[in-house]
C-alpha cells in the first residue's frame, strides 16, 4: 500500500514538473512563437485602447486598418524569426524586422496619447486644438503603413530562399497558373507600366488585364476626368487567381498619393471609390499588399454623377443662392467636399440654422460668415449621423454665407437638408 502511494506521488510530481517545465522551456523550445505572443500582447493592449476610445475621432475604418496592420505585422515578425533560425535571414535583416515592429508599437502608443489629448480638447470645447489632434492622429496612422511595409518587404525578399541563397519552395506559389508578365489592355496592346512615369493610359469605363509578378511588382495606370463637376469614380479590381493580396494606391495630377485601399486575403477582389476634380489626370497603382503574385482585371468606372443639383458650390466665390427660410436637400461626396450657400435679403438680426443629417457617416461642421465673408461662428458635432440646430447673431443685410462640411471621414455619399431662417421663423 505504501509503495502504491509512493508511486502515485512520484507520478503526480513528474506530471507537475513536466507541465511547469513546458511553460518554462517554451521560450527556448519555441522562440518564434514566444516572440509572436509577446508582440501580440504589447500591440493588442494599445489597440484595444484605441478601439475603445478612438472611434469618435478617427472612425471605424481607420481602426480596422490598424487592426489588420497589427495582425499582419505580428505574423511577419514570426516569419522573420523562422527565416532567421533557418539561416535564411541575416542578423541585420532580423533586427530590421524587430525595429519595424518596435517603431509601429511606439506609433500606437502615440495614437493612444493623442486620443487622450483630443478627448481633453473636446471636453474643454477647444475646437481648433481638437482638429489639430485629429490631424496628428491621422498622420501617425498614415505613417504606420511604412513600418508594416518595411517588415513585409523583408519577408517577401527572403521567404523563397534557402540558406545558400538559391530559390526553394519554402512558401508555395501558383507558378503553374502564371501568365505572361506584360500588362495588356483589352485590345491586347502591350506596354511596360511598372512606374508612374510610364503609366498606361486608359479610359473610364474600360477594363484592363494585368499581372503582378516577382519581376513586375507594380502596374501603373492613368485616366483623365473631364466632367464639369466634382464627382465620384469607382475602381474595381477582380482577382483572376487565388494568390494575390491586392492593393490599390491613388495619386493626383501632381503624382502625390492621396488614397489607398487593400485586402490582405489572397485572391480577394477589391472595390473603392475616389473623388475626382474636373479636367484632372489621376494615377492608380496595382500592387500586392502582403505577398505573392497573380493576375487581375481592373475597371475604372464611368463617373457616377453623384453630385447634387447645386454644384459647383465648393468655395465662397461659387456659392448657391438660397432664400431665408428655404430648405435645400444636397449631399457631400467625400471629406474634401465643402458646400457653400449665400442667403440673400435677411431682415433679421439673428438667423436659425437647421441641419438635418441624412447619413450615418457624416459628422457635420457648419460655418457662418457675415456679408464681408468674415467668420461669425462655426458649429460641429463629432457624432456621425447627428443633426445641428443653432442661432447666430448677424447684421441685417443683403447676404450671409453658410458652408457645410464634415470633420471626419466619409465612406458613402452623405445626404443632408439645410434650412437658414430668421430666428423668429
Amino acid at each position: 500500500m505504501k509503495r502504491n502511494v509512493v508511486y502515485l506521488a512520484l507520478i503526480v510530481a513528474v506530471v507537475a514538473l513536466a507541465y511547469l517545465g513546458s511553460d518554462f522551456l517554451k521560450p527556448y523550445l519555441y522562440p518564434c512563437e514566444s516572440i509572436f505572443q509577446q508582440t501580440a500582447t504589447q500591440i493588442g493592449g494599445r489597440l484595444e485602447t484605441i478601439k475603445a476610445k478612438g472611434a469618435l475621432f478617427i472612425g471605424q475604418k481607420k481602426i480596422q486598418e490598424l487592426t489588420e496592420r497589427s495582425q499582419m505585422l505580428g505574423l511577419n515578425l514570426k516569419t522573420c524569426c523562422t527565416l532567421s533560425n533557418n539561416h535564411v535571414l541575416s542578423a541585420e535583416e532580423f533586427l530590421s524586422c524587430k525595429g519595424g515592429v518596435e517603431d509601429y508599437n511606439q506609433q500606437l502608443a502615440s495614437i493612444v496619447t493623442l486620443i487622450k489629448e483630443a478627448q481633453a480638447a473636446k471636453d474643454q470645447g477647444k475646437s481648433q486644438v481638437l482638429s489639430q489632434k485629429i490631424q496628428e492622429i491621422n498622420d501617425v496612422i498614415e505613417g504606420s503603413e511604412t513600418n508594416v511595409k518595411k517588415v513585409s518587404d523583408i519577408v517577401e525578399s527572403n521567404k523563397t530562399k534557402t540558406s545558400d541563397g538559391s530559390k526553394a519552395a519554402l512558401f508555395k506559389t501558383n507558378s503553374a497558373n502564371s501568365k505572361p508578365t506584360s500588362v495588356k489592355t483589352l485590345s491586347e496592346k502591350s506596354k511596360p507600366n511598372d512606374t508612374i512615369l510610364n503609366a498606361l493610359e486608359i479610359k473610364t469605363g474600360e477594363t484592363v488585364s494585368g499581372e503582378i509578378t516577382d519581376k513586375q511588382k507594380a502596374a501603373y495606370y492613368q485616366f483623365r476626368y473631364a466632367g464639369e463637376h466634382r464627382d465620384i469614380i469607382e475602381v474595381k479590381l477582380s482577382n483572376t487567381l487565388t494568390t494575390l493580396t491586392p492593393q490599390l494606391v491613388f495619386y493626383d495630377h501632381n503624382k502625390s498619393k492621396f488614397h489607398s485601399a487593400y485586402d490582405e486575403t489572397a485572391g480577394a477582389n477589391l472595390n473603392t471609390k475616389i473623388a475626382v476634380e474636373p479636367n484632372n489626370t489621376y494615377y492608380v497603382c496595382v500592387t500586392r499588399y502582403y505577398s505573392d503574385q497573380g493576375s487581375y482585371q481592373l475597371l475604372i468606372s464611368e463617373p457616377l454623377k453623384a453630385y447634387d443639383q447645386y454644384e459647383a458650390n465648393d468655395n465662397v466665390f461659387s456659392t448657391t443662392t438660397i432664400k431665408v427660410g428655404q430648405t435645400v436637400a444636397a449631399n457631400l461626396l467625400d471629406p474634401g467636399d465643402l458646400d457653400w450657400y449665400r442667403v440673400d435679403d435677411n431682415s433679421s438680426d439673428a438667423i436659425k440654422v437647421t441641419f438635418e443629417n441624412g447619413s450615418s457617416d457624416l459628422a457635420p461642421s457648419i460655418t457662418v460668415y457675415d456679408q464681408n465673408k468674415s467668420k461669425l461662428t462655426d458649429q460641429y458635432n463629432y457624432t456621425t449621423g447627428a443633426n445641428l440646430v443653432f442661432n447666430v447673431t448677424v447684421q441685417p443685410g443683403p447676404r450671409t454665407y453658410v458652408s457645410v462640411g464634415t470633420i471626419t471621414g466619409l465612406f458613402t455619399v452623405a445626404r443632408y437638408r439645410l434650412t437658414v431662417a430668421s430666428e423668429s421663423q
